[in-house]
């Protein structure tokens, strides 16, 4: 009987952990679609705001459509790929795959910390 109430705590927590998992993973994803709904705007305070490294960037693709293709996490880090497409200034258009990085901070909040292909 003990045995069975072990795997029951574990089976209790491993599925509400699942679920703050797809939690987070949703949040990202939405915090996602509002940095290239804002990237398509060129808000470059908006960007700043939504990724405080953003700031740093000299040049950056622009957007004219950003589909999520995958949404994993691990070791406390949420992954978020985007299919990018652009239009150049050259009027070409073109495509990139962008990885967003989030991560819980020090007061809970989820945040854009780091880019790949931005």
């Amino acid at each position: 009987m003990h045995i069975r109430d072990l795997i029951f705590a574990g089976a209790i927590c491993t599925v509400a952990c699942s679920c703050r998992s797809d939690k987070i993973k949703k949040k990202a994803e939405l915090k996602t679609a509002e940095f290239f709904a804002t990237l398509r705007k060129g808000d470059k305070v908006g960007l700043s705001r939504l990724y405080p490294g953003f700031k740093k960037f000299d040049e950056y693709y622009k957007s004219d459509s950003g589909k999520i293709v995958a949404t994993t996490e691990s070791n406390k880090i949420v992954t978020v790929m985007v299919d990018n497409r652009f239009t150049n200034t050259m009027g070409k258009a073109g495509q990139e795959a962008i990885c967003l990085y989030y991560k819980i901070d020090s007061i809970g909040r989820l945040v854009l910390y780091d880019s790949k292909g931005l």
